[in-house]
């Protein structure tokens, strides 16, 4: 018995893949259809859309808004009509304490972002107010308190009552 050729053209070895059958001494060379390809890549790119929607769906749901306490709001909005400034960065962390503190409240907080590389950076204001650290408050007096401070002493030093 002598030896099997397997001749494989260009155009199959070019393919995807192939496939042989011995059927009596005779050899057949046939493409795997590409639709195998595809199908199995549409059901994986099915998948990773499934996956990224439900994280999606879950950072969403996770990102809703708090709800606020009414007295917070109330005492936020009395500190800013009383005058008080909050000077401060992005990325200090006694500055963060007070934003946590204040919840959805702190945009009602007079509050200066003191960082140039910032959005909202206004490191001008902060230099006329000469703000060596932060954060800083300055009251309607002059009066300036340095760090985080807590509800009460932000009451005790502008009259308004603290939740």
């Amino acid at each position: 018995m002598g030896k099997l050729r397997h001749n494989i053209s260009d155009e199959q070895k070019r393919g995807k893949s192939y496939a042989t059958h011995n059927y009596k001494q005779k050899i057949v060379f046939y493409k795997m259809p590409d639709v195998v390809h595809y199908s199995l890549g549409c059901l994986m790119l099915k998948r990773i859309e499934l996956v990224i929607a439900l994280l999606a769906l879950l950072f969403a749901a996770g990102c809703g808004e708090k709800e606020v306490d009414p007295a917070v709001v109330d005492f936020a909005q009395c500190l800013y009509d009383s005058g008080m400034v909050m000077y401060g960065a992005y990325w200090c962390p006694h500055c963060k304490e007070i934003k946590d503190q204040f919840g959805g409240a702190f945009n009602l907080i007079n509050y200066v972002e003191c960082d140039p590389n910032s959005k909202n950076g206004r490191p001008d204001l902060c230099l006329e107010q000469g703000i060596e650290s932060y954060p800083t408050f300055i009251l309607a007096d002059g009066e300036r308190l340095l760090g985080a401070q807590s509800f009460s002493a932000f009451a005790a030093k502008t009259g308004c009552a603290a939740p």
